[in-house]
């Protein structure tokens, strides 16, 4: 992507329709989006003192806003080297810190309801998919940082291709990750369901009839249960987006894939933007302090941090 007085000499986009750039409207509805659902996880999480939601799905939306910036900036200026750097670093790297928020809460979830019907404990959640998260965001990060000296450069030999080859490496990771916390979370789900103990209840744990998930208060059960379903389905829909963005890395940065702005629109803005809102609605903020038992609301503390 040679570059001539701090701009692209041609759409490094490459949109195969009557525009080279991202579409306006589709932009800046991403980015009004994004936008408010940021501002109200600040919210909620400062309102609850749920300080490390800041830290995970708060700094996922700064991301993403600083992403589809970029891209609003790409739909009037495409050949701004600045703006298609700013919307490629930032996107590729903002899911995963929602997906160490969900880490972190399917370890709160387990400790409550109980740790025999899970493989991990709830620590093991945190050290185990939360250092995969981060190495998948170091590697990515690598990655971006070589596709954007590639691109900048003048050298005709400079080619972002090995970047993006770093950052697919940095995906497949988090994608490797998420597939075994999924089923994990899944087989977890199952077994609370039905009762089905992978070990015998440690010194402490709640019985089988007082798991909070099913024979709490119907408030807090009611609580439990969409805390848990607001986890796997925001992992399904970053999972979802995992999957493009390998199918697309691996196709090349000139390929059919990265050229189509409806699946990018689709495929990655639309999973995301539709998975910050579902938290929004179903915040864990709120789920997690408005339990109806001092007991509940101590042990996720504790749980957070371990």
């Amino acid at each position: 992507m040679p570059t001539e007085g701090g701009s692209f000499r041609y759409s490094p986009y490459g949109y195969n329709d009557y525009r080279d750039g991202p579409t306006r409207s589709h932009a800046l509805a991403f980015l009004i989006l994004f936008t408010i659902s940021t501002v109200l996880h600040a919210v909620q999480a400062v309102w609850r003192r749920t300080w490390w939601l800041l830290a995970t799905i708060f700094l996922c939306g700064v991301l993403e806003v600083i992403g589809w910036a970029g891209r609003l900036q790409s739909s009037t200026d495409v050949r701004n080297v600045t703006a298609y750097l700013q919307q490629i670093s930032s996107l590729i790297l903002g899911p995963c810190f929602l997906t160490a928020m969900d880490y972190i809460l399917l370890g709160l979830i387990i400790k409550h309801n109980g740790v025999r019907y899970s493989r991990l404990g709830p620590k093991w959640y945190g050290i185990i998919f939360i250092c995969s998260d981060l190495l998948a965001i170091i590697v990515q990060a690598i990655g971006g940082g070589m596709a954007s000296v590639a691109a900048q450069s003048d050298d005709p030999n400079a080619d972002p291709e090995v970047g993006g080859h770093v950052m697919l490496a940095g995906i497949v990771l988090q994608l490797a990750a998420m597939s075994v916390f999924t089923i994990l979370g899944f087989e977890f789900t199952l077994r609370l369901v039905y009762d089905w103990p992978v070990s015998a209840p440690a010194s402490g744990e709640p019985e089988g009839d007082e798991r909070p998930l099913m024979h709490a208060d119907v408030r807090t059960r009611r609580k439990q249960q969409a805390l848990l379903f607001m986890v796997l389905f925001t992992t399904l829909l970053v999972f979802v987006r995992s999957f493009y963005r390998v199918v697309e890395l691996a196709d090349g940065w000139t390929g059919t894939v990265i050229r189509t702005e409806l699946y990018f629109d689709a495929l990655d803005g639309f999973p995301i933007v539709t998975a910050m809102w579902v938290a929004n609605i179903l915040p864990p903020a709120f789920l997690l302090h408005r339990a109806s038992s001092k007991r509940l609301s101590a042990s996720s503390e504790k749980a957070v941090d371990a």
